[in-house]
């Protein structure tokens, strides 16, 4: 009987401990499922609804390969390219500078075409600007360029307004040389420049005045008497008085409205 219980007791005991085994077992599958659970990114709440799905770190075909979504090799070098990119574009920009002090003005728009196409930069546009306007192409589209990368830059309105006056357009071009100079009033050479825009585009307004009353002068024809533009000269009668005077008035309302109608 004391072997029988001896035997007994061994059996319970190698019970226990596969019982004890067993339970180990399920513990550490369950922590170990529940540590890649709490890994997972949550997705943002918008009025306490969940959006978008939870990125998943492991599946069933494996764990989570960080290589196909980030490559630090691929990301190196490109932050690489993009650096001996800017390297690059400046030294054109910087060869296009001395080209154009040689007033080589082709090889400096060469230049700076180069730079532009490695990093546009509002400078470069603005110089490539500026060796158009020394040869007389149309520089105002490089100028609206450089501005869209920089609404700032004073010498892309300065070389602007040059490149409409060179075109015409002097209301543009006092424009531009306007606003360039409330960025900085006391620049002195903008300043310049606005006053001599300024003074063409007044020269142009009273032009187109003179020569529509010019034309006015010579249709208006009354007793034989021509009638000027301006106060009359001479009255012919009572009555032909009154009408020049009253056809004087429209060339005073158009020098006082002026501005508004160009």
């Amino acid at each position: 009987m004391e072997i029988s219980s001896d035997i007994c007791n061994a059996l319970w005991m190698l019970l226990l401990f596969v019982i004890m085994f067993l339970i180990s077992a399920v513990l550490c599958l369950t922590r170990e499922d529940w540590s890649h659970t709490s890994e997972l990114p949550t997705s943002p709440q918008v009025n306490g609804t969940r959006v978008g799905k939870p990125t998943s770190i492991g599946s069933a075909a494996g764990p989570y390969n960080y290589s196909e979504n980030y490559n630090p090799i691929s990301h190196l070098s490109s932050e690489l390219v993009s650096e001996e990119n800017n390297i690059n574009a400046n030294s054109e920009k910087e060869l296009g500078n001395e080209f154009f002090k040689l007033k080589k003005f082709n090889e400096a728009i060469d230049c700076y075409s180069r730079s532009i196409a490695l990093s546009p930069t509002a400078v470069a546009y603005a110089n490539r600007a500026m060796a158009y306007l020394k040869i007389k192409r149309q520089a105002e589209n490089d100028c609206t360029e450089a501005l869209n990368l920089d609404d700032r830059y004073i010498k892309a309105y300065s070389r602007r307004s040059t490149a409409w006056k060179e075109l015409g357009k002097l209301k543009e071009s006092i424009e531009d040389a306007e606003f360039a100079l409330r960025l900085e009033p006391q620049n002195q050479e903008i300043k310049k420049q606005y006053g001599e825009v300024k003074a063409l585009y007044e020269k142009e307004i009273l032009k187109r005045v003179s020569g529509a009353t010019g034309v006015f002068a010579q249709g208006a024809q009354i007793s034989g008497k021509t009638i000027k533009s301006g106060p009359v000269i001479e009255s012919v009668s009572s009555s032909s008085q009154k009408l020049a005077e009253v056809r004087t008035i429209p060339a005073k309302v158009v020098i006082l409205n002026c501005w508004e109608v160009l």
